[in-house]
């Protein structure tokens, strides 16, 4: 859709004010479980009475919070990076290189907080990432400065003359957006049919003002506007802040990109001058999905807006708070009084009586024990009730977030736990997918840009040292698709110390097996660098006392094999334990005395 064309530029504002009417209602709902995620004590906690939001009640139970903190922790790559690989045996050395800088790129962009971020959103509805070129640096680049034989004198004057200008190549970015600020062509069955998709943003005027990309006379038609201008409805970010309209420290003006897939263009439009001709109109040179890549966890057939876990908990969560706050009224004004005939000294004696005090009274008759405002057992079950639907719906939500024992055995729990993982695994695949796509427009990004450089430590097959590589433009021959690397998120877990120790012993543990075979092929294991792994990860240095090393690393066939039993020799079944014990692994006093014996020459 060209929106250069007046009649099309109409139309195209229609089917905008169509969408947002459409987006209203899961905007509204959205921000109703964003307070309930928030509780009660979050900020000042003054609700909006044009939105149906209600005055803040005590939150007393969060399980949403918990629930959302849960799945967040459980879907997220704690460090996410990419594989690189290639299915042409001649491209795999440079795959392995490919992969490094990409992964300086993701480190270097945040990508980790980011896609955390998109993936907390998932859960309130559909998340989305925008990935494109930013403005960078700009660079001179370098041209030929003497004249070849054959150059026309005219064209090498100008060329010339063209010398010392900046080019500003952007650079490749990675950002979260609001889904106050997105709007799409909720017409369409799918992501891949709509026909246009619009994020709305702010900028100084001034800067906008003075981009000479844009066309003077388009500029000076633009004005400041403000946030609230033509506001329909609440934003999550001012959900706490009542109908304030906080004043701009500098003019500021709405503007808007805008991508349409079907003709594979884009535009950068005035979002509160609708008669404005577009600022920029031009074809999408960027990656081949587009510049946003949606996140929708749980989708919904011939619909794009998916069903928001958290928002379909929220009413539960409602609830069971609810119950819980009756259930806490009850008990805070539950009474016990002492009802009398008479002349009331029988009372005052009881009443003011120590424990097990021996009490002398008239008449008991006149006495008679009454409470008040006693606890319902029928709101307290269903209290109950409301919190454990909570966790089935969400999943099993105290398997999930370990927060107790579900049945009488651990292996019962076990199997629960597993089940409860199965929950999962849509969304599992759905996040997957989200950052494979994010990697490989990243991927692209870093191939094509023409001026970027980095250095990066690459690790090859059969070398224990990385090799110092420099990605550079030259590096960029051919087009990225014709390398056909498959981009594959994998998340790095950061192990704490005492992880590390027991990853290092299952993998001594692993080794042990396979002693004999590696004794054959001359392989061995530097017994000095598991010690000193140990000392750093068990944060003891007394243990450099415990070992002596004598002279260099105990390899593995020198005749004392440290890990498990020697080639050709017979471990006894049902005699004594030898010196390297029942299971073959050395105790740590004859561990000491094989490193410190003398070698054979």
């Amino acid at each position: 859709m060209d929106i250069r064309d007046d009649a099309k530029r109409q139309r195209f504002w229609k089917a905008v004010e169509v969408s947002e009417m459409r987006l209203v209602g899961f905007r509204e709902k959205r921000i109703k479980a964003l307070i309930e995620f928030c509780g009660s004590e979050y900020g000042a906690n003054v609700f909006s009475e044009e939105s149906g939001i209600q005055s803040a009640m005590p939150t007393l139970a969060n399980d949403l919070l918990t629930y959302v903190a849960t799945m967040t922790q459980l879907l997220s790559p704690a460090y996410p990076q990419s594989q690189v690989s290639s299915k042409n045996p001649e491209l795999r050395a440079f795959a392995r290189k490919y992969e490094a800088h990409l992964n300086n790129l993701i480190d270097e962009l945040r990508c980790a907080k980011t896609i955390r971020q998109l993936i907390q959103d998932s859960l309130f509805g559909m998340a989305v990432a925008k990935v494109y070129f930013a403005p960078g640096n700009p660079v001179e680049i370098d041209v030929p400065e003497i004249r070849e034989p054959g150059i026309e004198d005219d064209f090498w004057e100008e060329y010339a003359a063209a010398q010392n200008i900046l080019i500003d190549a952007g650079k490749p970015m990675l950002e979260r957006i609001s889904p106050d600020d997105f709007t799409y062509d909720t017409a369409a069955e799918s992501w891949e049919k709509t026909s246009w998709q619009k994020h709305d943003y702010r900028m100084p005027l001034d800067l906008v003002m003075n981009d000479p990309r844009i066309d003077k006379k388009l500029r000076d038609m633009l004005s400041p506007d403000r946030r609230y201008d033509d506001r329909k409805t609440s934003r999550a970010g001012d959900m706490f802040g009542g109908n304030v309209d906080a004043e701009d420290i500098e003019d500021m003006v709405t503007l808007s990109d805008v991508y349409f897939p079907r003709t594979k263009t884009w535009a950068l439009v005035a979002a509160k001058h609708p008669n404005l001709e577009p600022l920029f109109y031009d074809s999408w040179e960027g990656c081949e999905s587009g510049p946003f890549i949606p996140l929708d966890l749980i989708p919904v057939p011939d619909h794009i807006e998916p069903v928001a876990m958290a928002v379909a908990l929220a009413p539960l969560h409602r609830a069971a708070n609810a119950l819980l706050r009756k259930s806490v009224d009850t008990a805070v004004n539950y009474k016990e009084i002492v009802a009398y005939k008479g002349d009331g000294s029988d009372a005052n004696a009881i009443t003011n009586a120590a424990h097990m005090q021996a009490v002398r009274v008239q008449n008991l008759a006149n006495l008679q024990k009454m409470t008040f405002n006693s606890l319902d057992p029928n709101i307290t079950n269903m209290s109950t009730r409301m919190q454990s639907q909570l966790s089935r719906d969400g999943g099993n939500l105290d398997a999930l977030a370990g927060l107790g024992p579900q049945s009488d055995t651990a292996k019962q729990d076990q199997l629960i736990h597993e089940q409860s993982q199965a929950v999962l695994s849509l969304a599992r695949i759905r996040v997957m997918e989200f950052i494979t796509q994010i990697f490989s427009n990243l991927g692209w990004m870093l191939w094509v840009d023409s001026t970027r450089e980095s250095h990066s430590d690459v690790h090859y097959p059969g070398l224990r040292d990385p090799i110092s590589s420099k990605w550079t433009p030259e590096e960029r021959e051919g087009d990225y698709w014709q390398y056909n690397f498959q981009v594959a998120p994998y998340s790095k877990m950061p192990l704490s110390p005492s992880e590390k120790l027991r990853v290092l012993d299952e993998t001594l543990m692993r080794y042990n097996s396979l002693a004999p075979w590696m004794a054959q092929s001359g392989a061995s294991i530097d017994l000095k660098t598991v010690h000193d792994l140990v000392i750093r990860n068990s944060q003891l240095e007394e243990l450099r006392e415990l070992l002596i090393f004598g002279g260099e690393s105990l390899p593995l066939d020198n005749g004392v094999q440290p890990f498990g039993v020697a080639p050709g020799s017979r471990q006894s079944r049902g005699g004594p334990a030898t010196p390297q014990g029942q299971s073959g692994v050395p105790s740590p006093a004859t561990l000491a005395v094989q490193m410190t014996a003398p070698k054979e020459s």
